[in-house]
């Protein structure tokens, strides 16, 4: 939890969605920079929210486990993720991220900035 001055406790709920690339798509061109982007976006979401001392969840297909530990080896994966961190959880997002049943009344997109010290917060729904 983070307390801001004499304002009531915030509590962070974060978790991350790690589902792309995946299966042969990340063997091409725009698969491998998008993989590279991931690994580099997994690392810098992690390196904030370490000096916030926030923990945090990471949503994991199976298909995107089993094609970046492909492409990298589980040794890069675990750095990536962290996995050592008490901070950090990973959790089951399914293998293959069908939607079983869709929710028609959820907006396509949610913004919201929120700024804590030097740090804004950006959420896409």
């Amino acid at each position: 939890m983070l307390k801001l001055d004499n304002r009531p406790t915030v509590v962070l709920l974060l978790g991350f969605d790690c589902d792309r690339p995946r299966d042969t798509f990340i063997n091409s061109k725009e698969g491998s920079e998008m993989a590279e982007r991931k690994l580099n976006s997994i690392t810098q979401i992690s390196n904030v929210l370490n000096e916030l001392k926030l923990p945090r969840t990471f949503f994991v297909c199976g298909h995107f486990l089993k094609s970046m530990n492909s492409k990298y080896g589980s040794k890069k994966l675990k750095q990536s993720f962290d996995v050592d961190n008490k901070l950090v959880e990973i959790s089951d997002h399914s293998y293959s991220h069908n939607v079983l049943k869709p929710v028609t009344t959820r907006p396509d997109k949610i913004i919201f900035h929120k700024s804590i010290g030097n740090y804004t917060l950006i959420r896409y729904g």
